[in-house]
Formats: C-alpha cells, sequence, structure tokens
C-alpha cells in the first residue's frame, strides 16, 4: 500500500470513528431522559405509598403531567382516600406497564452503547496501526531516498574518479611510450647502446605502471600468493633508491637490519618502490628519508617526504583517490596496493602529518631472521623449447633472447602447426604458447596435449593478466603463467626451474 492510500484510509477511519462517537452521545443522552423519567415514577409510587400510610407528599411533574396524574393530584388535595387510591391503583399499574417498556428499551441502549465502546476500541486499534504503517511507510520512503541521494552522489564521485583515471591512465602510459619510441628512434640514427638501455629502462617502467593496474585488482581479490624466501632487506631497499635517485631525487636512507629476513622479495620491493614513488612525487623536490630497522620480529619501515603534507578528507589507501593531483603524475594505485599487501601480511600501516611539514607512512609487518640456503651451482639453461607465438616481431625476440641464454629454440604461428610440430617430433622439453592465436588458441593447444597424455611443462604467454586469467591458464592445463610484456630474466628463470623439475622427476 503507498503512502498516500494509507492517508486516504487514515481519514476515512477518523471519519467512522467521528460519526460512530456522534451516535454514541445521541445513545448517552437518550439513556440519561430515559432513566430520568424511570426515576420520576419510581418517586411518584413512593409518594402514593406515603399518601396510603396517612403522610401525603408531593408529587413529581412528570406524575402530575399526566390525565390520571392530574385527577390523583384533586383527589389529593380534597384529601378524598378512597378516590385517590382508585387512581392510585389505575396510574400505578399504567406506570408498572410503561416502567418494564422503558427498562427494555433501557436495557437495549446499554447494549448498543456497549457495542458502540467496543467497536470505537476496535476502529481506535484499526486508526493507530493505520497511522502507525503510515509513518513507517513514509520513513522508510524518506530513508530510501535519503539513500538514493547517497548512491547517486557515490555515482557522481565515481564518475569523476573514472573520468580522472583514464586520463591519468592515458598520460602514465603514453608518457614512457613516447619516450620509449623516440629513444630507439635516436639509437637507430646513433647507433648508441646507451639509448637503447634507456629504451629498455622506460619499456620496463611502462610494464610496471601495467603491472600495478593488475596487481591491485589481484590482490583485491586475493589471488595473489606470497612466497617467503631469505631476503636482503637493506639491498632490496638501496635498489629502489638508486632508481630514484637515478631519476634526481634525493634520498637520505638509515637502515639496521639483519643479512636476511623471510619475507616476499617480490612484493617487499613492490611495497617499498609504491611507498618511495608516493613521497617523491609529493615531496614538492625537497628531501626524502627512508628508515628501517627490525624491532623483535617486526621490520619497521618508515618513509618521510617535506611536502605540504596529506590533503584534508582524502582517502588515501583507496585507489586512484589521488591520481595525477596537482600534475604530479601517478596513477593513484600505490598506496593501495601498499595497503592491500600490509593487510594481507597482517601488518599495520600509519600515514600522518608529519612534525616540521611533509607527511609520514610508517609500515610495520612480521619478519623473522633467515637463515641463506646452501649454495649450489645453477644448472645451465639448455633445453629445446617450443615458442607458439603469432606475432612475428615477439617471435623474433623471444627466439633471440632465449638463444643467447644458451636454449635451442623452436617456432611455430599457430596452434595446429605446434600440435603437428610436437607429434612429428616430440623432443621440445618445455612449450611456450602464446593465448591468443589464429585458429587453435592457446588454452585449446593445452587441453589437447593434457587429453593426449602429454606432462611436458606448458608456459601460457598473454597480455591477459587478471586473477581471473591466471586461474583459467591453470584449468587449461598449463603449468605456468607469463604476462606481457615479459620479463626475460623472470622467464629464464621460470624456465631453468621447469627444466631442472622435468630432469629431476
Amino acid at each position: 500500500m503507498s503512502p498516500a492510500a494509507g492517508r486516504a484510509w487514515v481519514a476515512l477511519a477518523v471519519l467512522c470513528l467521528l460519526a460512530f462517537s456522534a451516535w454514541g452521545a445521541h445513545l448517552v443522552v437518550g439513556v440519561r431522559g430515559e432513566r430520568a423519567e424511570v426515576a420520576a415514577r419510581v418517586q411518584a409510587l413512593a409518594a402514593l405509598d406515603a399518601l396510603e400510610n396517612g403522610h401525603p407528599a408531593p408529587l413529581p411533574d412528570l406524575v402530575t403531567a399526566r390525565p390520571d396524574g392530574t385527577a390523583l393530584k384533586a383527589a389529593l388535595d380534597a384529601h378524598d382516600v378512597r378516590e385517590a387510591r382508585e387512581h392510585v391503583r389505575a396510574l400505578e399499574a399504567a406506570l408498572r406497564a410503561e416502567n418494564g417498556v422503558l427498562s427494555a428499551r433501557l436495557g437495549e441502549r446499554l447494549r448498543n452503547l456497549g457495542f458502540l465502546v467496543a467497536l470505537s476500541v476496535g476502529l481506535g486499534f484499526v486508526v493507530t496501526g493505520l497511522l502507525a504503517h503510515t509513518v513507517t511507510r513514509e520513513r522508510a520512503l524518506a530513508e530510501a531516498l535519503a539513500t538514493a541521494a547517497r548512491e547517486r552522489e557515490r555515482a557522481l564521485i565515481a564518475d569523476g574518479l573514472k573520468d580522472r583515471l583514464l586520463a591519468n591512465v592515458a598520460h602514465e602510459l603514453r608518457s614512457p611510450l613516447a619516450r620509449m619510441l623516440g629513444l630507439v628512434e635516436l639509437a637507430r640514427l646513433s647507433r648508441r647502446d646507451s639509448d637503447l638501455e634507456e629504451a629498455m629502462r622506460h619499456g620496463r617502467e611502462l610494464g610496471r605502471l601495467l603491472g600495478d593496474l593488475l596487481d591491485l585488482a589481484a590482490l583485491e581479490a586475493g589471488a595473489i600468493t606470497f612466497r617467503p624466501a631469505p631476503t636482503d632487506v637493506a639491498a632490496l631497499i638501496e635498489d629502489v633508491v638508486g632508481q630514484a635517485r637515478a631519476k634526481g631525487a634525493e634520498m637520505r636512507v638509515e637502515t639496521s637490519l639483519p643479512p636476511l629476513l623471510s619475507l616476499d622479495p617480490v612484493r617487499l620491493k613492490q611495497l617499498v618502490r609504491n611507498l618511495v614513488q608516493n613521497a617523491v612525487r609529493h615531496g614538492a623536490g625537497r628531501p626524502v628519508e627512508v628508515h628501517a630497522g627490525h624491532e623483535g620480529t617486526e621490520l619497521v619501515l618508515r618513509v618521510r617526504d617535506h611536502g605540504d603534507g596529506l590533503p584534508e578528507g582524502a582517502d588515501l589507501f583507496r585507489a586512484f583517490e589521488r591520481g595525477g593531483v596537482e600534475g604530479r603524475g601517478g596513477l593513484g594505485v600505490g598506496l593501495a596496493i601498499v595497503g592491500e599487501i600490509v593487510e594481507q601480511w597482517g601488518g599495520t600501516i600509519r600515514l600522518e602529518d608529519a612534525e616540521g611539514g611533509g607527511a609520514l607512512a610508517e609500515v610495520r609487518v612480521r619478519a623473522i631472521l633467515a637463515v641463506a640456503p646452501e649454495a649450489s651451482a645453477a644448472p645451465p639453461s639448455i633445453g629445446r623449447v617450443l615458442v607458439v607465438e603469432d606475432d612475428p616481431t615477439l617471435l623474433v625476440v623471444t627466439r633471440a633472447v632465449l638463444s643467447s641464454r644458451g636454449f635451442t629454440v623452436e617456432a611455430a604461428t599457430t596452434g595446429e602447426d605446434a600440435l603437428e610440430r610436437l607429434e612429428r617430433q616430440p623432443d621440445a622439453d618445455v612449450v611456450l604458447v602464446d593465448w591468443q592465436l589464429p585458429g587453435l588458441q592457446g588454452p585449446d593447444v593445452a587441453r589437447r596435449l593434457r587429453e593426449s597424455g602429454s606432462v611436458l611443462p606448458l608456459v601460457a604467454i598473454t597480455a591477459r593478466a587478471r586473477p581471473q586469467d591466471v586461474e583459467a591458464c591453470r584449468d587449461a592445463g598449463f603449468d605456468a603463467h607469463m604476462a606481457k610484456p615479459v620479463d626475460w630474466d623472470a622467464l629464464v628463470g621460470l624456465l631453468d626451474r621447469l627444466l631442472e623439475e622435468r630432469r629431476s622427476a
């Protein structure tokens, strides 16, 4: 029932209650009149009893107004007791008959009045219920309208964040891409290796930006597995700080750490790098201080800048909240990634305005002492790799890089070609398969190989790097997933591990 209908029902119920009240008032007035008439007649009977006993008493006006009552009054005034007694008997019989009728009518009216009272009480409950229901509905409607207004405001904010994110992504991805292409052109003209190295650096920066976006989604979905290992945290921090110094940042570092701590080095480096980049970006060109120590069983990392401090009202651990502030660049996902890593490690993070200006970030995570593993000779990168890739440029680059690391590389450009080669000459040790191929797709290649009983190590090479994509690779039968753009050192390390597992199986 709508609020308008509820109000109409309440109005109708109130009108009914007023009508019943008027009827009740009429019944009460009638009952009071009939009670007065009965009382007067009783008083007349008492006067007649007194007259018979020789004690005349005045008659009520109600009795004297009757015809017999007038004759009775005349007889009484003449002191004619005999005549008065005859009139009394006639009047008494009439009065008693009428009293019976009046009593019956009075009983009926009292019953009607009782029914009306019960009906009024019930109607009162109905009106109260309708009023309560209407008030509740009106309150619920008001709350729904307020919620809708809040959701609309959130949607407008999210829409603004989306627009800002798209603008920031376009800027952040175009900048290193433009530098990289420019450096490649310089290298082509000058044939200088330094320009190529610089182009590679910007290419890796571009890859890190994309990786941060994908990692944030994976961390929020809980789809990243952490792999603790003995880690030289001081050396890791120096590496990150060195990269910041290479870009012109003034850095001050102080560490007091044991040689090795048990942490995931990849995620720890990502955490440190994002904290340092955030401090450099918002530090107004002033020095950035990094302090690291080990307290009990905790790694304590503090990064301070000397910029303008924290913006008011901003949730800096919310993705894209601070991206592109004042033209300083950044996607606004760095602190969100840091917050996700620290939370999943069971640690704490504190971000506050620093005394004397700037901002201070403090991270505490559990990190126990670790012992260096026994040194062992790394197995040589020797093995036969089948690369299934339809992009000619990527195929040439992959073949050149792996060949330079000691691998024997064969190539196929379609899934069907790869299956025919493996059936004709099953001598490959590892197969690298692009996800999106013409015709038979990468996952289909993996499924057919597994259905045929093949236990060859399979690595998916794809630009699809969302958590659900990694899971789809596992479901299809791949042993590992490598996201494009490929980190060649990581790929070589993965191939070495897979080959070593295959040899020891």
